[in-house]
């Protein structure tokens, strides 16, 4: 029979925050909870119960991505994770860290467009917009959008135009930042 590691309710949110700061990519349940579980003794109703509690604490945020929940730390989250991960034993970090390098070198989410609106309050939303290339963030950005139809006008019209909105960009920054 194999034992695996049964963490504490502290531990289990450290778990949790190490996991989502270990990956590249803003986490759905399903790939935390894969994440997770290779890790420790905890199953897929405790993340989601430890994942609210999270939330509530503004630890980290949670987005509407093509109509599945995902994840991210805040800036108090990840503060919290850097100061406290030496507080998750050293066998279950290197779990985490390797199942997360696994899917972190997945080349089918290397080079992608995100473009998601997330709701601020019932009736307001912001969009999350950004290029990725070589896992590398070309672009990333958020802003107000006001309506939820607004916010999703700004998602397509992103996804149809990216190229051009991002040589728009450039040539801006490099027109205005010229040294003479």
């Amino acid at each position: 029979m194999l034992l695996r590691y049964k963490p504490d309710d502290y531990e289990t949110k450290l778990i949790i925050l190490y996991s989502i700061k270990q990956l590249n990519k803003s986490p759905s349940y399903h790939l935390l909870s894969q994440v997770i579980t290779s890790a420790a003794d905890i199953n897929y109703f405790e993340i989601e119960g430890y994942i609210s509690d999270l939330t509530e604490l503004g630890s980290i945020e949670e987005y509407i991505v093509e109509g599945e929940s995902v994840f991210s730390l805040t800036g108090s989250g990840m503060e919290m994770c850097e100061y406290f991960e030496t507080r998750i034993p050293a066998s279950v970090r290197e779990k985490i860290e390797m199942s997360a390098a696994e899917i972190n070198n997945d080349k089918s989410d290397r080079n992608k467009i995100i473009a998601n609106y997330i709701p601020i309050s019932e009736y307001e939303y912001k969009v999350h917009c950004g290029i990725m290339e070589d896992n590398i963030k070309l672009l990333d950005f958020e802003m107000y959008a006001g309506s939820k139809e607004k916010a999703k006008e700004i998602c397509a019209y992103f996804k149809e135009h990216t190229k051009e909105f991002y040589v728009a960009i450039i040539e801006h920054l490099e027109k205005n930042t010229k040294k003479d």
